[in-house]
């Protein structure tokens, strides 16, 4: 969503784009909850581990500004 909007789409793709992510996430919950505790459980230890393994890669997809020391500044 986030990108969309910094990408200026259109007001009805982002709308249409946004009703089937949402219908998306319910029918993949469903999907997860009906397969029973142990799918469940599996789910969310691939989560977590993913979550972690993101956390140290995301620095690597980010570029900062160069930080402006005061001796390269020019009056």
């Amino acid at each position: 969503m986030v990108m969309m909007r910094a990408a200026n789409v259109p007001e009805d793709k982002y709308r249409r784009n946004a009703i089937i992510a949402v219908i998306a996430m319910l029918y993949s919950t469903y999907a997860i909850y009906a397969s029973g505790k142990d799918a469940v459980l599996g789910g969310m230890l691939v989560t977590a581990i993913g979550f972690i393994i993101w956390g140290f890669l995301a620095p690597r997809f980010t570029t900062a500004a160069p930080a402006v020391s005061e001796r390269t500044q020019t009056a």
